[in-house]
């Protein structure tokens, strides 16, 4: 008696849960920085090309790590202040037309790999150095956070297997 009061319990938080509207949801668009490179005209795409509305976050695809946890833009010139398009500072305005909207950096991607992660991870210097570049990246170019695209730890460096606990 008790199994099935527990099962028919168990059943109706189930469905309770099913039917119960969704509060909210979000749809994190990426945007690759090298898609403004691309020398097919229909493939081109830059952020002007982004309708705000869509999102409720964009991701800039990629900062890199290194070793040592310091960051490292790949793109200065299409990314940030030091270039020709500023694409940090167009990514902000954005928001202009949807305050709601949220601009996050995302760190790593499949080509950094694990290795420098695993390095990072493992050091506490390191790691106290990533998130002080990482604030100092959010502040200086208002992004409102990071993402963390660690693809597969121990993936493509199976020596590490205790980055999966970290």
């Amino acid at each position: 008696m008790t199994l099935q009061v527990g099962l028919y319990t168990l059943s109706l938080i189930f469905l309770v849960l099913l039917l119960e509207p969704a509060s909210g949801y979000n749809i994190v668009c990426y945007f690759s920085s090298w898609a403004i490179y691309r020398n097919f005209t229909a493939a081109k795409f830059d952020i002007s090309n982004i309708d705000p509305s869509l999102c409720t976050h964009i991701n800039f695809a990629f900062v890199e790590l290194f070793e040592d946890g310091s960051l490292f833009i790949v793109d200065p010139w299409e990314s940030n202040d030091d270039g020709e398009y500023h694409g940090f500072q167009h990514l902000a305005e954005l928001k202009q037309s949807q305050p709601e909207l949220k601009i996050l950096i995302s760190l790593g991607g499949w080509n950094e790999g694990s290795k420098n992660f695993s390095a990072v991870s493992a050091d506490p210097e390191s790691r106290s150095r990533l998130v002080s570049q990482t604030l100092e990246l959010i502040e200086k170019y208002k992004f409102d956070g990071i993402d963390i695209d660690w693809e597969y730890p121990t993936l493509r460096s199976a020596a590490h297997f205790e980055d999966k606990v970290r």
